[in-house]
């Protein structure tokens, strides 16, 4: 059986690593004294968030959306209740933002930012709420193609390992941004 919350959360764990190294590229390690790190973390993080739709805003929430899905997913699947992982999934997903902007202070250019966090927290939150109201059924259609296609195909049982691959050798080194002031520098760099 395809979809199961195992398979969720693989995805989950995948996902929370590819969070971390897209958060911290081009992994240029600049050592920094431990407390002087923690006075620019804290002092960064008392800064007030403002809510505004910006690129930075959506680009962070879009990449905490599939976190709150598939942790949501990896929680639920097969239960009846869909609601009471949320109060473990929006916790975790902050914490795991926090952390990442903590590790910011020491991967120059990257820029420790409140609102990142709290962008990323809205993004999980949407994506858990995103399996409350979708995410049994699409995992019911999902077992129901790949049980009437895969079954008797082994180039679709073969399809999803084919397209993580593909995704990986065209996307590295994961360096990702929309923001069109950041496009245009790595365009002019020529990346």
């Amino acid at each position: 059986m395809i979809l199961t919350r195992k398979h969720y959360g693989l995805f989950t764990v995948g996902f929370v690593l590819f969070a971390v190294y897209a958060s911290l590229v081009p992994l240029k390690f600049k050592p920094i004294p431990w407390g002087e790190g923690v006075a620019r973390y804290l002092e960064m993080m008392a800064a007030p968030i403002h809510m505004k739709w910006s690129a930075d805003w959506i680009s962070n929430i879009l990449l905490f959306m599939p976190l709150g899905y598939g942790a949501m997913a990896a929680l639920h699947t097969d239960r009846d209740s869909r609601w009471w992982g949320l109060f473990l999934v929006l916790p975790f997903a902050i914490f795991l933002s926090a952390g990442i902007e903590f590790a910011q202070i020491w991967f120059p250019p990257r820029h420790t930012n409140p609102n990142d966090v709290a962008a990323e927290g809205v993004g999980a939150l949407l994506g858990s709420l995103t399996w409350i109201a979708l995410g049994p059924g699409l995992t019911e259609a999902g077992r129901e193609f790949w049980a009437d296609h895969a079954s008797r195909n082994w180039a679709i049982r073969l399809l999803p390992m084919y397209l993580l691959v593909l995704v990986i050798l065209h996307a590295a080194p994961f360096d990702i941004s929309i923001s069109p002031s950041e496009l245009m520098k790595k365009y002019r760099e020529g990346h």
